[in-house]
């Protein structure tokens, strides 16, 4: 497929969800697809333990990790993950929140 035709099949929708079951480089077209037609991408952060694309991370309005894969994902990054307050990756490209709601990214920060 052409990225016209990607972006056309993305653009037809209101939210992406991507897993990391899929393929790293068929998340990344897609999320690449979804940044260029303004349609926000939201990345369940479960299955299977890989690394994380700064860039698929950056072109994420959401990620949804729980705990384990939350403070996965900030050692990745080079972040702390034993502050009381949450994990903050270095950078800047998020910040990650452990309270009564449970994990999560502040959408704020996200580059």
């Amino acid at each position: 497929m052409s990225d016209g035709e990607v972006d056309g099949l993305v653009s037809s929708h209101s939210l992406l969800m991507l897993q990391c079951e899929v393929p790293a480089d068929v998340n990344l077209r897609l999320a690449r697809a979804a940044r260029r037609t303004g349609v926000p991408v939201l990345l369940d952060a479960g299955g299977e333990d890989r690394d994380m694309d700064r860039e698929l991370l950056e072109c994420c309005s959401f990620v949804i990790p729980n705990e384990t894969e939350l403070g996965r994902l900030a050692r990745r990054m080079g972040g702390e993950e034993d502050r009381e307050d949450g994990v903050e990756v270095d950078g800047g490209l998020v910040d990650a929140v452990l309270d009564d709601a449970g994990p999560h990214l502040d959408r704020e920060t996200v580059v």
